[in-house]
C-alpha cells in the first residue's frame, strides 16, 4: 500500500527527494483530497498482509511507525478477551475466579505543585522539592468487586513482582485469580513464577490505558501527594501507606474508579 503511494507521489512529483517528513506531508495530502481518500480508504487497498497506513494519514512519522507496529501485532495474534480468557481458565471450571489488572507507579520526594483552596484574602504558600529518592508501589484491583491489594518496594524488578504475586495469591489463597498487565521487562520474564492459583495476562502493546489501576494512582496522587514536601522517603513511605491503605478500605471507590463499561461487559459474558 505504501509502496502504491510512493509510485503515486513519483508520477506526480518527478525528481523529488521523497524524505519521511515529505512522505508525511503526502498522507495527510491524499487525506485532504476527498477522491484519493475514499480509494486509499477502501477495503480492497489494505489486505491483512499488509501495514495498514489508513489510521495514520497525516500523522508525525515516529506515531506512523507505533502505530503500524501495533497494528501488525493485532492483525497477527490478537484474540477477542473474552476466548482468550475461556482459553485460559479451562483447568478452572466451576472454581471462582477472579479478574484482576495489576501495575506499578514510582513515587517521588519531587513533588508536584498545584492550585489549591485558601480562605479569602490569604494566598496560598506551596513548598516545593526537587530531591531524587524513589520508592515503588506495586497494585492489583478488582473492578467487578473494588477489592485491592498493594506492597510498597524499594524497585521495579522480577524479585519484588514475585513478592508481590506470592503475596496476593495468599491473600486469595481459596480463590483462582486472572492478573492483567501490561508487558514490561518483568513481567514477562522467564525467572518469573506465576503462582498455582493465579494466571498471567499481558495487555496488548501500546495500550496503557486499558489498564484501571492507572486511575488508581491519578487518584492517589491527588489526594495525597500533590503541594506536600517530605523531610525523607520513610515520611514519603508512610504517607504513601496510609493512601493505600485507604484505597483498600474503600472498595466502593475503587469499583467507581476501574469498574469501565467494556469490563463490565466482558464479566457479564465470562461468568
Amino acid at each position: 500500500m505504501r509502496g502504491l503511494a510512493w509510485w503515486v507521489a513519483s508520477l506526480l512529483y518527478p525528481g523529488r527527494f521523497w524524505s519521511k517528513p515529505a512522505r508525511a506531508a503526502f498522507w495527510w495530502s491524499v487525506k485532504s483530497n476527498l477522491i484519493l481518500r475514499r480509494r486509499w480508504e477502501g477495503p480492497s487497498l489494505c489486505r491483512r498482509s499488509t501495514p495498514c497506513c489508513t489510521a495514520t494519514i497525516g500523522e508525525s512519522w515516529p506515531l506512523t511507525n507505533a502505530i503500524r507496529k501495533a497494528t501488525q501485532w493485532r492483525s497477527k495474534s490478537e484474540k477477542k478477551l473474552l476466548e482468550t480468557l475461556q482459553d485460559l481458565c479451562k483447568d478452572w471450571q466451576g472454581k471462582p475466579i477472579r479478574l484482576m489488572f495489576q501495575d506499578e507507579a514510582r513515587v517521588k520526594r519531587i513533588n508536584d505543585v498545584r492550585r489549591c483552596w485558601a480562605p479569602r484574602p490569604m494566598r496560598p504558600l506551596c513548598q516545593a522539592m526537587l530531591t531524587h529518592e524513589y520508592t515503588y508501589a506495586y497494585a492489583s484491583c478488582e473492578p467487578a468487586t473494588g477489592a485491592m491489594d498493594a506492597l510498597i518496594l524499594p524497585q521495579v524488578n522480577t524479585q519484588c513482582m514475585q513478592i508481590f504475586l506470592d503475596a496476593a495469591a495468599a491473600r486469595h489463597a481459596d480463590d483462582h485469580i486472572v492478573m492483567v498487565m501490561d508487558g514490561a521487562g518483568w513481567h514477562s520474564s522467564k525467572k518469573l513464577v506465576a503462582p498455582t492459583n493465579i494466571k498471567l495476562l499481558a495487555l496488548p502493546p501500546y495500550a496503557p490505558e486499558l489498564n484501571p489501576v492507572e486511575h488508581l494512582w491519578d487518584e492517589l496522587r491527588e489526594k495525597c501527594f500533590y503541594n506536600k514536601v517530605f523531610s525523607c522517603l520513610d515520611v514519603l513511605e508512610d504517607d504513601l501507606a496510609m493512601g493505600l491503605l485507604a484505597m483498600e478500605n474503600t472498595p466502593k471507590v475503587v469499583k467507581s474508579i476501574t469498574n469501565w463499561p467494556w469490563i463490565i461487559d466482558i464479566l457479564s459474558k465470562w461468568k
